[in-house]
């Protein structure tokens, strides 16, 4: 899918500082997981997620109050680096288990929320 053409503002600019150095806090982040999960089993239904991701987008502009800043694409990016860096934490833990015989839990603050979120899905698919 493609994302819409958003005007970039210039680096220079004071936007542009703000828009080039956007970082999301630990608690949009969570608004953002909560957020997610409403809308993660339909994103995994569906070929087209765009529409999904779309309605995901309008709803956090609503919560996060953060303008311009927020974009489509920056949902899409953290929805990418969320679960990259989930399965990177996982892939941690389950070399731990492998080696020690000792489960071990990410320090990731949102790496149960994650679990959570994508066995839900899984769940629903067993059944």
């Amino acid at each position: 899918s493609e994302v819409a053409d958003v005007p970039v503002p210039h680096p220079g600019s004071t936007l542009g500082r703000a828009f080039w150095s956007f970082r999301w806090t630990d608690a949009e982040t969570a608004v953002f997981l909560d957020v997610w999960r409403v809308f993660y089993e339909e994103l995994t239904d569906t070929v087209d997620n765009a529409p999904v991701i779309q309605r995901m987008f309008e709803v956090l502009r609503e919560c996060l109050n953060r303008g311009e800043l927020l974009t489509e694409q920056r949902v899409r990016t953290k929805m990418e680096a969320m679960t990259k860096r989930f399965h990177e934490e996982q892939n941690v833990c389950n070399r731990m288990l492998a080696k020690t015989g000792t489960a071990s839990s990410s320090s990731w603050r949102f790496f149960e929320a994650m679990k959570d979120m994508l066995a839900s899905v899984a769940e629903v698919d067993d059944e």
